[in-house]
């Protein structure tokens, strides 16, 4: 980190708050990372060169961190619906409050999308008529060959992914 006054201080700050775990839980509840950065008086990009620049348990912390961060942002998303009570609630309420909600969901499924994104699954596709057609043709293929010939194999079905 030399010629990195900057970078070297706000190495020195993270210790003295605590270390890099103070960081990792401020994450995990939710903090933006811009205001995390600015209690420390740097650049967003100034704390990611931070991580970057902390070898491997750093960016395992982060990247742990950044997954509990997707768990609180679908909480909070239930949250934010669970609040919306009373009798005095307009349209517009709803709409926001929806909004809102939508909106922490969808981050979670970019910060965790294993646990929260939309899950990929495999499709197969099966055209009865084209097998049904494939094994008579191998039928009478079979039936017009000698005997010393081996009858053609079907075609597995085609697998199409999501």
């Amino acid at each position: 980190m030399a010629g990195r006054p900057t970078l070297k201080k706000l190495e020195q700050d993270i210790r003295d708050a605590g270390g890099d775990e103070v960081i990792f839980e401020r994450i995990a509840e939710g903090e933006k990372l811009k205001e995390i950065a600015r209690s420390f008086g740097v650049s967003r990009a100034l704390l990611y060169d931070w991580r970057d620049r902390g070898g491997d348990d750093r960016k395992k912390g982060w990247s742990t961190a950044m997954r509990a961060r997707a768990a609180a942002q679908a909480e909070e998303a239930g949250e934010i619906l669970d609040n919306l009570v009373g009798s005095e609630i307009s349209n517009a309420d709803v709409k926001l409050a929806t909004e809102r909600a939508n909106y922490r969901k969808w981050l979670a499924s970019k910060l965790d999308p294993e646990t929260f994104g939309e899950q990929q699954g495999v499709q197969v596709q099966l055209n009865i008529s084209q097998l049904h057609l494939q094994a008579l043709k191998a039928a009478n293929a079979a039936a017009t060959l000698p005997a010393s010939q081996p009858a053609p194999e079907l075609l597995p079905a085609e697998v199409v992914e999501d």
